[in-house]
């Protein structure tokens, strides 16, 4: 068992999508005492755990988990202030449990806001920022590809169709959505299926660059190329920087 540690601050894990940051989130705070909290406005809305992305790992109530999932789809969004008014709630009352507050998400608004309060607080609350990014010769397509076929497999579509059915076609998620909309598109026949795939496989990967693009103008963040088959020395670094953010 891992020597306690007494936590002052909540780690930060950004980057963009495919990185692991979730897998990386939710085995530190399994194995460390921790707890997640979102930091990704589509994983903050209920009805799309498929067509959003949500990982797996999110739903097994092995590790206490805050702002999945909790708005109703006609809800048009968290604003920029609401959401910081709610993580920096949350934060003072997980470190006084003596647990590690672990923020991750790939919305650079969310994240970017945190970053700019931190700087502002007599006595920041936030850190370390570790940013996770693709190692060398990661074939980023191949991996969208997969994720994106593996979405169609579990049952984005038949989520999406329940939610037309609900009356939530012009909800956050279905009107902004990479994966989203273009199932609705094909659900009203105006694209087939091939076509739906090939265009959200083309809005990952452009909001994946996109996303790592804006990250990385973000000063402070410590960069680390993760690759999950050296998972544990990403782990091994990523402690050894929170132990010496809350020496």
């Amino acid at each position: 068992m891992p020597k306690v540690l007494k936590y002052k601050k909540a780690l930060v894990i950004l980057g963009p999508t495919t990185t692991g940051k979730t897998e990386v989130a939710f085995t530190i705070a399994k194995r460390f005492g921790g707890e997640l909290i979102n930091g990704d406005k589509f994983y903050l809305f209920s009805g799309f755990p498929t067509s959003t992305g949500l990982s797996s790992f999110l739903v097994t109530g092995e590790v206490p988990t805050h702002l999945y999932q909790e708005l109703e789809p006609r809800v048009d969004r968290l604003s920029l202030i609401d959401y910081l008014l709610k993580v920096n709630s949350l934060v003072p009352n997980i470190l006084r449990r003596n647990k590690l507050p672990i923020i991750e998400g790939c919305s650079y608004g969310y994240t970017n806001a945190i970053i700019e309060v931190n700087k502002l607080l007599p006595k920041p609350k936030y850190g370390p920022f570790i940013g996770l990014r693709w190692p060398k010769g990661y074939d980023l397509q191949s991996k969208v590809e997969e994720r994106v076929n593996s979405l169609f497999r579990e049952g984005a579509i038949s989520e999406i169709e329940r939610e037309l059915k609900e009356s939530h076609k012009y909800s956050y998620p279905m009107r902004k959505g990479v994966i989203t909309v273009p199932i609705v598109e094909m659900l009203e026949g105006r694209i087939n299926e091939n076509k739906a795939k090939d265009k959200i496989i083309i809005g990952m990967l452009d909001s994946a660059y996109s996303a790592l693009r804006k990250f990385l103008d973000i000063k402070d963040t410590i960069w680390l190329k993760h690759d999950s088959k050296k998972f544990e020395e990403t782990i091994s670094e990523i402690m050894r920087l929170v132990k010496k953010e809350n020496l």
